[in-house]
């Protein structure tokens, strides 16, 4: 056995095989992460606390992140033209956040008030909330309601 290891070929390959541990390594850290957020409340304290826990997982992981928020019921409040949360919406989009809006609860407000609800610009319509959601957990998706 100690002649194997004094030959120049085999401390080669032992001197490769412990320089690549390292990048084997950080290839398991950075694997993608990637989460939905589901918001189906509506009022400031739900709001905050969706786009806090969205900010905090963009803080930690960063590019590792795929995030999409994903607002129904209620919650559509979130999107809305004419919500507060605007400016951080916009921050988060530019971050890589995606957010969606369900159409069928859209709708639902547009058949009780005669008007379509107006989407910020940085949410898209999906079918329906929760069918989206169902899709993202099928993709491999972790669900968290904050």
């Amino acid at each position: 056995m100690r002649l194997l290891f004094n030959t120049t070929f085999t401390r080669g390959l032992l001197c490769a095989y412990l320089a690549f541990l390292p990048a084997i390594g950080h290839e398991a850290e950075a694997a993608e992460r990637k989460v939905v957020l589901q918001i189906n409340d509506n009022g400031p304290e739900r709001e905050a606390s969706a786009l806090n826990v969205a900010q905090a997982l963009v803080n930690r992981y960063g590019d590792d992140l795929v995030l999409e928020v994903v607002a129904f019921g209620p919650g559509l409040n979130l999107l809305l033209s004419n919500s507060k949360n605007g400016s951080r919406i916009a921050e988060l989009q530019q971050q890589g956040v995606r957010f969606s809006a369900c159409q069928s609860t859209a709708r639902k407000v547009s058949e009780m008030t005669a008007k379509q609800p107006q989407l910020l610009e940085h949410a898209e319509y999906v079918d329906g909330g929760v069918t989206r959601i169902l899709e993202l957990v099928d993709q491999g998706y972790v669900l968290f309601k904050p």
